[in-house]
């Protein structure tokens, strides 16, 4: 977990923007999909909680070894 970056997450709602809503995932885009993903690695932004005065600030989670049965989409 890393709440150390400058990544900043907006979502486009008709013509307006606004913070994205707590729970919002982020795993395709901003993210690399490196090789060692295929050995159950991945990574994945996550905003955890609502923003009410500025840009929301999502945190970013790397998961380096998944030794549970849950598949990658389970987690986030």
């Amino acid at each position: 977990m890393d709440k150390k970056i400058n990544t900043r997450l907006i979502e486009k709602k008709n013509n307006d923007y606004a913070n994205p809503a707590p729970g919002t995932t982020v795993d395709q885009g901003l993210i690399e999909n490196c090789p060692e993903s295929k050995k159950g690695s991945f990574d994945f932004y996550m905003v955890a909680h609502r923003a009410t005065v500025a840009t929301a600030l999502p945190v970013y989670y790397k998961v380096i070894v998944n030794t549970t049965v849950m598949k990658e989409r389970e987690v986030e």
